[in-house]
């Protein structure tokens, strides 16, 4: 196939969906959503963080089959009650969860006892008394409880020895399948966040040197960030959040910089 093939001939052209599934892999996609509307570009993107979100290590860990009454025995050896009500989280008692393997870093501290510089790892989460906070190392995010409640449903509850029980035998495989579609938005959402300010950059410095129009090098660069995402779910996937050699906020807004300069290079 021929760039050629996808140059829409007029404005109400459709480009073939196929182009989205094929978006890292085939330049030639990126011309092609250049020369379209925005959701086209953004699509190409929301498929492939959707992807390699599926294919996280939590993600798949979540999936893994619970003892739900070995769980719930260390759950009270080691830490006290969590409480969610109303957008906030409470522990009730001065021992706090804290699991971490080779991959994340995971704390529940509502009182922010524990300073989040002193957390290491690839992926530290850390749930406060409002916000989830996520530190990688090309950055912290933040998320508001109060609204990922709100907006998925998520009831008030109260995690411990029993509740864990009870929840492994009522719900066993839906409740693996809840956390592990909880945890998988999660890591969608702040994803696309990530490589949405990359293309953001990119085409912002290519509309800066005047090499493409500002919304057809948004269009593409959107685009040609879905390359990046599959590098850093493949990086992930290894054990490494990002490239080795420097922070990705650096990295991959060149990669894609160059990319979304091929793409509309016409």
């Amino acid at each position: 196939m021929t760039d050629e093939a996808f140059s829409p001939p007029d404005s109400e052209r459709i480009p073939s969906p196929w182009l989205v599934f094929l978006a890292p892999f085939y330049p030639p996609a990126w011309r092609a959503a250049a020369e379209h509307v925005l959701p086209f570009a953004m699509l190409q993107l929301v498929v492939w963080v959707s992807v390699f979100a599926c294919l996280s290590p939590g993600v798949l860990d979540m999936l893994e089959p619970i003892d739900w009454d070995t769980l719930a025995t260390d759950f009270d050896a080691e830490a006290d009650p969590i409480v969610l009500e109303r957008g906030e989280v409470y522990v009730e008692g001065p021992r706090l969860f804290h699991y971490e393997d080779a991959n994340t870093n995971f704390l529940v501290d509502p009182d922010e006892t524990v300073p989040l510089h002193t957390l290491s790892g690839p992926d530290v989460i850390v749930i406060r008394r409002t916000e989830i906070v996520r530190q990688r190392m090309f950055g912290t995010q933040y998320t508001s409880i109060a609204e990922l409640q709100d907006t998925f449903g998520v009831p008030d509850m109260r995690i411990d020895g029993p509740g864990i029980r009870r929840f492994g035998e009522q719900w066993g495989a839906r409740v693996r399948l809840g956390f592990a579609l909880f945890l998988g938005v999660i890591v969608a959402s702040m994803d696309f966040m990530s490589a949405g300010v990359y293309a953001a950059i990119a085409a912002m410095v290519l509309a800066g040197m005047r090499r493409a129009p500002p919304m057809r090098a948004l269009r593409a660069s959107l685009a040609v960030s879905s390359s990046t995402v599959l590098l850093g779910g493949l990086l992930r996937l290894v054990g490494l959040v990002t490239l080795p050699c420097c922070s990705g906020f650096l990295v991959y807004p060149m990669l894609i910089a160059l990319g979304t300069a091929w793409a509309t290079d016409r």
